[in-house]
C-alpha cells in the first residue's frame, strides 16, 4: 500500500516538471533571442557594437538590403521643341558697310576699280582692298617692290612712290577717295573732292569729275564738266569740305569721298 502511494507521488512529480518544462519553452519562444539573430514582433535585427563595448542601435534589414530601398527617380527635364539648338550669330549686323569702288591714280591716271580690278593698263597693279581709309594695291604673283614686300597700302588722299624691283619701274600710286557706289562703272558719274587748302589767306578747293582736275577753285567759281556745269558755294578749310551746287541741287563734298551720280 505504502508502494503505491510512492509511485503515484513519483508520476505525479515528473508530469508537474514536464509542464513546468513546457511552459518555460512557451514563454522563451515568445522572447527576444540574443546572439545571431532572434525575432521581435517579427523584424529581423543585427546587434551592433558600439566602440565602447556596449550594444548600440539595432540596424535595420532595410537599411542594408538594395531591395527594401526606397526607389528614387531620376529627375526628366521638359525640353522646349521650339526653341533652336543653336542661335544665329548676329555679330557684326549693323557693322559699317564695305566701300564697293574707290577712285585712284597710277602715275597721275585716274581709274574708278572694285576690289579684283587691274591698273593701270598692262596690269601691273590688282587691287586687292578696299577699305573706308585706304587702299590696298598688289603686285602680279611672284614679283615685289624694291623693299620685298608684294603689296602696298595708300591711304585716302595720299600717294606713295613705289618701284617694281623686276623692272625697275618706278610708279606713284594715290587715293582720290572711295565709296558705295559703283562709278563710271555703271554709267554714272563721280564727283570727289581732291584737296581744300589756302593760299594768301584765299580759300582753294581741287575738285575732280570724272577722272578730270579742276585745281585752285575759289568760291563763286563756275566751270564745265563732263556732269555739267559746278559752282563753288562756299569753301571750309577747317572742316575740309566744299559746297558745290548742279544744277538746282546742291551738294556737300568731303576731301576723300567720292560721290557718285
Amino acid at each position: 500500500m505504502i508502494t503505491s502511494r510512492r509511485t503515484i507521488l513519483i508520476i505525479a512529480a515528473a508530469l508537474l516538471i514536464g509542464a513546468l518544462a513546457a511552459v518555460a519553452v512557451g514563454v522563451g519562444g515568445e522572447g527576444t533571442a540574443t546572439g545571431m539573430g532572434g525575432v521581435d514582433g517579427g523584424a529581423q535585427t543585427d546587434a551592433v557594437l558600439a566602440d565602447d563595448g556596449a550594444t548600440a542601435a539595432p540596424v535595420e534589414d532595410a537599411d542594408i538590403d538594395p531591395a527594401k530601398q526606397a526607389v528614387t527617380l531620376d529627375k526628366f527635364v521638359v525640353k522646349n521643341p521650339f526653341i533652336p539648338l543653336t542661335q544665329p550669330n548676329t555679330a557684326g549686323a549693323g557693322g559699317t558697310t564695305t566701300p564697293a569702288s574707290a577712285k585712284v591714280k597710277v602715275n597721275g591716271t585716274s581709274y574708278t576699280v572694285a576690289v579684283g580690278d587691274k591698273v593701270p593698263a598692262n596690269g601691273t597693279f590688282t587691287i586687292s582692298a578696299i577699305r573706308s581709309s585706304a587702299v590696298t594695291f598688289a603686285l602680279q604673283e611672284g614679283r615685289e617692290f624694291s623693299g620685298g614686300s608684294s603689296s602696298v597700302t595708300v591711304s585716302v588722299g595720299q600717294s606713295v612712290k613705289v618701284k617694281d624691283a623686276d623692272s625697275g619701274t618706278s610708279y606713284t600710286l594715290a587715293v582720290v577717295g572711295v565709296g558705295t557706289g559703283g562709278g563710271a562703272a555703271t554709267g554714272g558719274h563721280t564727283v570727289s573732292l581732291v584737296s581744300v587748302s589756302q593760299k594768301d589767306g584765299v580759300a582753294m578747293c581741287t575738285i575732280e569729275v570724272d577722272g578730270t582736275t579742276y585745281a585752285d577753285k575759289k568760291e563763286g567759281d563756275t566751270f564745265s564738266t563732263g556732269w555739267g556745269d559746278v559752282k563753288i558755294v562756299s569753301i571750309n578749310v577747317g572742316a575740309q569740305s566744299v559746297v558745290i551746287l548742279h544744277g538746282d541741287q546742291t551738294l556737300t563734298l568731303y576731301v576723300g569721298t567720292v560721290l557718285t551720280k
